[in-house]
């Protein structure tokens, strides 16, 4: 009887058993549509479209992952920017490589060095959050925006 009890158990553990922290399910392949070229124009905020290929690992809390950007082509040369994070409380917070970006205010040109931090859940096949950009140098205001992607399947 004991054993009957303690199989019955352990198949119940087995069955219910998740990541305590949803580790496992950010691992893998994601496809994400994300928001370049961002105008604000009069307070009016629009911006082009593009869609990036995002590749997670997980390693114990943390998560390490590629962005390469697959549309618009990218320019010649350039190269996957890394991703690097945590998973704390079922949420995965990654910062990617700061980029270069160019302002155009009123017609004059400057460059100024951008983070992006991705805030997100996952969502079975979905990635649902935000992403917040930043200047290195706090000369622009933070601007957030969502952020979703989806799992390839294999």
């Amino acid at each position: 009887m004991k054993t009957t009890s303690r199989l019955a158990l352990t198949v119940l553990m087995v069955l219910f058993a998740q990541p305590a922290t949803g580790q496992a399910s950010v691992a893998g392949t994601w496809i994400a549509e994300f928001e370049h070229r961002i105008r604000d124009e009069n307070g009016e905020v629009s911006a082009d479209k593009g869609k990036a290929r995002i590749v997670f690992e997980v390693k114990g809390d943390s998560v390490f992952g590629t962005w390469t950007v697959l549309t618009p082509a990218p320019e010649p040369g350039a190269k996957p920017r890394h991703l690097r994070g945590t998973i704390t409380n079922g949420r995965v917070r990654v910062a990617g490589e700061p980029v270069d970006a160019v302002l155009n205010v009123n017609g004059s040109e400057s460059h100024v060095s951008m983070v992006t931090t991705y805030d997100f859940a996952v969502n079975g096949d979905a990635l649902t959050g935000t992403a917040e950009i930043k200047s290195g140098d706090g000369s622009m205001p933070p601007m957030s925006r969502p952020f979703s992607a989806s799992r390839v399947k294999s």
